[in-house]
């Protein structure tokens, strides 16, 4: 009876884990995925190569995952970080009414989590009269609160942007052209000069941030590039080692 029970418990164990391999997301290049990062906030990826010789695949993510937008998980990994990710998006409802959610109800609170969830207009830090500061944010956020302003549309965000970087351009030059303000004394000419300077210095600064955050699009353009290019070189070379075996 005792090695009935055990041989019945080892064929229970190999029906599971039969089950748990056929429920095992299979991946392939070009998948869309949701991953959640090491902040536990979700991120959209895609499959750029296939599982190389470590068991790995290459991933595309629209924003980084351990500062790195290409990464390399194994399929047990990708599982872990997709199972997170249904099981945050899964538990909350529960964890909030302590019963399962019709999907009407589900739905309503999806939208509400939604509209309250930071904006990067939000993010951007405002003067005293609430007005956004844009230089003093980084120049993804800037970007993309100029974006949302636009309501998603790039022309005229790139169009505002260009706009504003000719004003700092010229607020720049009226800066250098400026003469001091002088005063009676020495200790009131050098602050005069002092202040003259300081005026320079920011202008120039206010300057390159918006150049920076004009130049947002194609610097990300060029570094999805860059990884995309990087993930192949990295995939032909584990094939080229794998056919010289």
């Amino acid at each position: 009876m005792e090695q009935f029970e055990e041989q019945r418990a080892t064929w229970n164990a190999e029906r599971e884990e039969a089950k748990q391999e056929a429920e095992r997301p299979r991946y392939a290049i070009n998948d869309r995925i949701t991953l959640i990062d090491e902040n536990g906030d979700a991120v959209d990826g895609e499959i750029i190569a296939g599982i190389d010789e470590d068991g790995r695949y290459q991933v595309l993510t629209d924003t980084p995952i351990n500062g790195r937008r290409v990464n390399a998980f194994t399929g047990d990994e990708l599982d872990s970080m997709r199972a997170k990710s249904k099981q945050n998006n899964v538990s909350a409802p529960e964890q909030l009414t302590g019963r399962s959610l019709t999907a009407d109800e589900a739905e309503n609170l999806i939208e509400g989590m939604e509209e309250n969830a930071e904006t990067a207009l939000q993010k951007v830090p405002k003067d005293e009269q609430g007005n956004p500061m844009y230089e003093r944010a980084d120049s993804d956020t800037a970007w993309e609160a100029i974006l949302e302003q636009s309501k998603g549309n790039e022309k005229i965000a790139h169009a505002v942007v260009a706009q504003t970087i000719a004003e700092k351009e010229a607020a720049l030059k009226k800066a250098e052209k400026a003469k001091s303000k002088g005063g009676a004394t020495i200790a009131e000419k050098i602050a005069a000069e002092r202040e003259r300077k300081a005026k320079i210095t920011v202008a120039h600064q206010e300057l390159d941030k918006w150049r920076e955050i004009a130049g947002v699009t194609e610097r990300r353009k060029q570094q999805e590039e860059a990884e995309r290019d990087k993930a192949e070189q990295e995939q032909a070379a584990a094939r080229k080692a794998e056919q010289e075996r």
